[in-house]
């Protein structure tokens, strides 16, 4: 397990540009140290559990999965910038694979990064900000500088229950829980350390103290309740449908929510640094019938929106190290750490 943040990102883009694409898988993400008070999500790569449920020796098993981080890689595109955000999500969504037109994943897709949008602006938050006015005035921010890849998010079928509160994106649904994770003292050391090597030259330590206490204002009861818009009544927090209606509207088009199809099998989370292209996602499920899925995290787009958005450094070094700091604590609140992490460059 990564400890110190080096030797992730060491190539410079122009190198990379010229050179075929690697993935250096780097082992689980606990590092092998099982800790339910740290890595609290089902998601899981357990051997044990992935051998019950394929029927498959342990021998098989790891055949199987050497094979499968061989075929990833080449289920990697060139992402196509008239395509919505799509999230990290590894389950499947059905698209057409003769010729997809894939935007990039990040985390939580567009709602989530209104996080960051707003951590880099800290100082403009007003007595009535809300999440959803967040990402109203982050949309009116990208097309005012004619952004690529428009607005996205993700639903799934268990959505369509009525008495169901949820989005079906655990990014998005797990939030309030994520940003905790973020500020957790007992998680520190990791989230610092795994953000720190998903930045790499954009990480440094002022900017990862200074995102702790903006995490640790914005996560106090009176302002948490009014920006994620709190039921008085029911006590339910209705920023999460609202986000994903409001990405409907702002992109013109359902289409840019996704419907996700199936449970989570993610076994592999992979950093894709790789600039312009984004993970074939369906495609790869299909390779075990959509028995095993990889999580993908274009970190690439999340450097090109800070450089698109800020003009002023340090506002640009808070969305890309919170970004960062966002899907370390995702995976801490939706996987038990079993995962294995891969680094695409």
């Amino acid at each position: 397990m990564p400890r110190n943040g080096e030797g992730f990102f060491v190539t410079s883009q122009n190198e990379l540009e010229h050179q075929p694409a690697e993935i250096n898988w780097i082992g689980r993400l606990d590092g092998g140290m099982v800790d339910k008070e740290i890595w609290q999500g089902k998601i899981s790569a357990e051997p044990e559990t992935l051998q019950a449920r394929l029927g498959l020796s342990a021998s098989e098993l790891q055949a199987r999965l050497e094979e499968l981080k061989r075929l990833l890689n080449e289920d990697y595109l060139e992402s196509a910038p008239q395509s919505s955000v799509r999230c990290i999500d590894g389950r499947v969504a059905g698209e057409d694979q003769a010729d997809p037109k894939l935007g990039p994943q990040v985390p939580g897709g567009t709602p989530a990064a209104v996080i960051s949008y707003r951590l880099a602006n800290f100082e403009a938050i007003q007595p009535d900000s809300t999440l959803i006015g967040d990402l109203i005035e982050l949309h009116n921010a990208y097309e005012e500088l004619g952004i690529p890849f428009s607005r996205g998010a993700h639903i799934d079928e268990h959505s369509d229950d009525p008495n169901n509160p949820n989005t079906g994106c655990g990014a998005v649904d797990k939030m309030l829980y994520i940003l905790q994770a973020m500020a957790d003292p007992r998680r520190r050391s990791i989230v610092h350390d795994y953000a720190k090597a998903i930045a790499g030259e954009n990480f440094d330590e002022h900017t990862f103290e200074s995102i702790l206490q903006m995490l640790d204002f914005l996560n106090q009861p009176k302002l948490k309740h009014r920006y994620f818009i709190k039921d008085g009544k029911t006590g339910d927090y209705l920023y999460k449908n609202m986000a994903v209606e409001s990405t409907k509207v702002l992109s013109q088009g359902g289409e840019s929510v996704e419907r996700l199809l199936g449970e989570h099998n993610e076994v592999f989370l992979v950093v894709n640094k790789r600039r312009g292209e984004t993970l074939n996602r369906d495609k790869f499920a299909s390779r075990s019938n959509n028995q095993l899925q990889a999580f993908n995290y274009d970190s690439w787009h999340t450097v090109d929106r800070a450089n698109a958005l800020f003009d002023d450094e340090q506002r640009r070094r808070v969305f890309i190290v919170s970004r960062a700091m966002y899907a370390v604590a995702t995976a801490m609140v939706l996987t038990d750490g079993s995962i294995e992490l891969g680094i695409r460059s």
